[in-house]
């Protein structure tokens, strides 16, 4: 896991950006990017495999919304996406959707897209998953006791929600998606570039012909991303994860608790 801040250089050209919120197939995405060569697709578990991302995304996201009144008029620029990305030849899933105008001016040679899908299954998602975990209990409970590095990972995720989510799936989820949709399909249209909007149901053939790319022999990858999602951060275990993790931590803390009463 890399922990080195300082000042990145474009090892490979930015060839594609798919600037769909998360919930919409974006590890899926992902996969069938890489399939198709696309070697290095960043994604929001890339943030695991670098230790300086955490700071540099909330410094990103800090200088475009953390401005009293809203938005800042600091552009950031492609040196700054290049710090962070500058391995990288694809992106999708959040943060970097969160910054789609940008990313739309700093690579103008990259092909566009947006994975989107209905506003219904996109909400449930978002509550079964991002929602549930940053509002868990257990969660934080659990994160005192974590790595300083996931702990950074969760405060970033919380300022997603904060800034992005206007700091409510629930209220305001619904209305964020359609309009960062709206606003993709203007930033590119203003840009004179093409966007291709793509559910995972569209499969090959499209995503290929919009990219340029043979048809592979295979299924179109496909990651049930609500379930594993909730597996690989101990939702949905049915209590296992209580049982194996939590459950030892909170007796050993009540009984502490007890014993110096």
């Amino acid at each position: 896991m890399s922990g080195d801040t300082s000042l990145k250089q474009r090892t490979t050209p930015m060839e594609v950006l798919v600037l769909g919120l998360c919930r919409t197939g974006t590890m899926s995405m992902r996969i069938a990017l890489e399939k198709l060569g696309y070697t290095n697709v960043y994604h929001f578990s890339s943030i695991f495999e670098h230790q300086s991302h955490p700071d540099l995304w909330t410094a990103s996201l800090k200088a475009k919304f953390g401005q009293k009144g809203g938005i800042s008029s600091d552009q950031l620029t492609r040196e700054d996406f290049d710090n962070i990305l500058g391995g990288y030849n694809a992106v999708t899933d959040i943060p970097c959707a969160c910054f789609a105008p940008e990313l739309i001016t700093a690579y103008p040679f990259a092909k566009l897209i947006l994975t989107t899908r209905s506003e219904v299954s996109w909400q449930s998602s978002m509550m079964r998953t991002i929602h549930a975990l940053q509002t868990s209990y257990l969660n934080r409970f659990l994160l005192l006791f974590s790595d300083p590095h996931v702990k950074r990972i969760s405060s970033l995720m919380d300022l997603i929600i904060t800034y992005y989510f206007r700091g409510s799936v629930p209220l305001f989820g619904v209305e964020v998606y359609e309009k960062h949709n709206e606003m993709v399909r203007a930033a590119a249209k203003a840009g004179g570039r093409e966007l291709l909007e793509f559910q995972l149901g569209d499969g090959w053939e499209e995503l290929c012909g919009f990219l340029g790319k043979p048809v592979p022999h295979l299924g179109f990858p496909y990651v049930n991303e609500r379930d594993s999602w909730r597996r690989s951060f101990g939702l949905g275990w049915s209590g296992r994860n209580v049982s194996l993790v939590g459950l030892p931590v909170i007796v050993a803390v009540v009984g502490a608790w007890v014993v110096f009463q």
